[in-house]
């Protein structure tokens, strides 16, 4: 019980204890009515039978005390329902709280297999589905198991013979119940897979509507969102019909025990045999206790459901974390050491040796797919190599802290992300810097002008992305975010490989400004970019194939940079 009070309650089952109390306590003070009408019928009974005598003083007090049970009923309701969903609320939190923390430390690897939509439902739905189960489920089912054991007890001490037909109907519907919880089980984990993909591709649809609209593709064409509904359509039916008719089935079957309680009294009373208030006084408490019993059994095929997302949760939580017991990092060369790498079976980079200079630019040339950008994503550490080691100063990247190493590093993409806010929030994002320090950086990265031509200038709210911006006012505003943070280590990824001439200028100027006293790595496919760069590292098919300036590579006519380059001049000359 613990194990499972672990699972759900992401390893902390104390907080269970007083849903499981309270829960307990209500379903025990539904009870007090019942128990008193029994009393009462007791009473009335005696007033129509010899020697006709009624206790009016008595039933007067059972109605008081069925009026304060009801009372009483309503104040634990309350207190239970708050109870309970404040520690589920409390433990989900801390869940949500835990979940956003591992994706922190996850690499970046971990993002690239998974769907979104996956990761949207274990943050979102999943936790849901593990509040119900603490909140409701569990504590449902455990306090009216325990109260339906000590009520059949009391019972069979009071009249077995009607005690035993009461239960009867009971070990019957746990089987119907175990069918449903099997049926259900497999086709919840369809549902689950149907739901993640259809959100993925929700997001896919939201993401790309300027591409969808441009190629009429919004409506009907967009076929695979469309299958995606209608295939998490089919399957949450299949969910909901027959395991969802056996569900009922079990639920209400526990009410065969009326029945089977008035033909057994049926026999008895005609032998004379069983007193008619005792009969009354059972038929009563059978009709109190069967309607939460019904509820239990219902949860508990809930239950089954809930577990899946409670594996999923805890799988999540239980993904290998970067982690490193450096607490420092002391800038200098970077060295990679026989690293090879692979995303799954496909290999990308193969016993790579090279070293780039402190405070010196690296450039990475060679063709798409060569392994320019993995080659600069293991050094910003986003994975860990699978063989070999990069070491910054001598010191092994993977023994490092991974909040330490980002720390010293900026990085500056091709399709960087900016974050639906103001301008001034972006620009400052992850820094304390002041508002003159932001202003300079951006008239370094040549952004100011343009900022203060918006509307509300730094404190122009963007669209999500940096939708509103051109894709040049994009990357000079992430390059003011880098120029703000002044790390010693810069990696850009082909920053100017989707703009138009002037934008490439400008961001190019800015660019300069950026790198000024800094180690340097920066890929290009644009060669004239990089000729001034102290070092150009050749790449294809995973292997350096060469090394050196770009004048020294010039004089290479065999290498693949002279192609490269030869190759950029000739279609320079092309015309349209």
């Amino acid at each position: 019980m613990i194990k499972l009070f672990n699972k759900y309650t992401g390893g902390n089952p104390r907080l269970m204890v007083a849903p499981t109390i309270w829960a307990f306590i209500e379903n025990l003070c539904t009870m007090i009515p019942a128990i008193l009408g029994m009393v009462s019928i007791g009473f009335l009974v005696s007033a129509v039978t010899p020697p006709f005598h009624c206790d009016i003083k008595s039933l007067w007090k059972c109605c008081i005390g069925m009026v304060s049970a009801l009372l009483l009923q309503l104040i634990v309701s309350v207190l239970s329902y708050r109870f309970s969903y404040y520690s589920s609320q409390r433990a989900m939190a801390q869940m949500r709280l835990g979940i956003t923390e591992k994706m922190r430390n996850l690499p970046l690897g971990f993002y690239m297999k998974t769907e979104t939509g996956e990761l949207t439902n274990t943050f979102v739905t999943d936790p849901d589905s593990l509040e119900q189960a603490m909140a409701f489920y569990l504590p449902q089912i455990i306090s009216m198991g325990t109260l339906s054991v000590i009520s059949f007890c009391m019972l069979i001490t009071y009249d077995w013979r009607l005690a035993v037909p009461m239960y009867l109907a009971l070990p019957l519907c746990l089987i119907i119940m175990r069918i449903a919880m099997t049926l259900r089980h497999k086709q919840t984990e369809k549902v689950r897979q149907a739901k993640a993909r259809s959100s993925t591709l929700l997001n896919e649809y939201l993401l790309g509507m300027r591409n969808l609209k441009s190629y009429n593709q919004t409506g009907s064409g967009f076929s695979r969102l469309d299958n995606a509904y209608r295939t998490l359509a089919d399957e949450s039916t299949r969910e909901e019909g027959l395991p969802g008719a056996l569900t009922l089935l079990a639920s209400h079957g526990v009410s065969l025990g009326i029945p089977l309680i008035i033909l057994t009294a049926s026999m008895l009373l005609s032998n004379k045999n069983l007193n008619i208030t005792i009969l009354l006084s059972f038929l009563i408490l059978a009709t109190r206790l069967y309607s939460p019993l019904a509820t239990s059994i219902t949860s508990v095929i809930s239950l089954r459901s809930c577990n899946i997302a409670a594996d999923r949760v805890n799988g999540f939580l239980a993904e290998q974390e970067q982690s490193g017991q450096q607490k420092n990092c002391e800038t200098g060369d970077i060295e990679f050491d026989g690293v090879s790498f692979a995303y799954g079976t496909e290999n990308v980079l193969n016993d790579i040796h090279i070293r780039i200079p402190q405070g010196r630019l690296t450039a990475l040339v060679g063709p798409s797919g060569s392994g320019k950008s993995t080659l600069l994503r293991l050094a910003c550490r986003f994975w860990d190599v699978q063989k070999g080691k990069i070491s910054i100063n001598g010191k092994t990247i993977s023994d490092i802290e991974p909040q330490v190493l980002y720390e010293k590093v900026s990085m500056v993409f091709q399709d960087s992300y900016l974050f639906g806010d103001t301008i001034r929030n972006n620009v400052l994002f992850g820094s304390n810097k002041s508002d003159d320090e932001m202003i300079l950086a951006c008239q370094k990265a040549c952004c100011h002008d343009f900022i203060m031509n918006l509307p509300n200038g730094y404190d122009t709210v963007i669209g999500e992305g940096g939708a509103t911006l051109s894709g040049g006012e994009r990357q000079r505003i992430s390059i003011a975010r880098a120029i703000v943070k002044d790390a010693p280590i810069l990696f850009l990824d082909e920053p100017t490989s989707s703009l138009d001439a002037e934008n490439e200028v400008l961001v190019q100027r800015a660019i300069d400004e950026l790198v000024k006293n800094k180690t340097v790595v920066m890929i290009a496919h644009r060669l004239r970019t990089i000729a001034a760069a102290d070092n150009i590292i050749v790449l294809d098919k995973g292997q350096v194939m060469q090394a050196g300036k770009h004048n020294d590579l010039l004089t290479q006519e065999d290498g693949l940079y002279y192609h490269l380059w030869e190759m950029q001049n000739h279609t320079q000359e092309w015309n349209i």
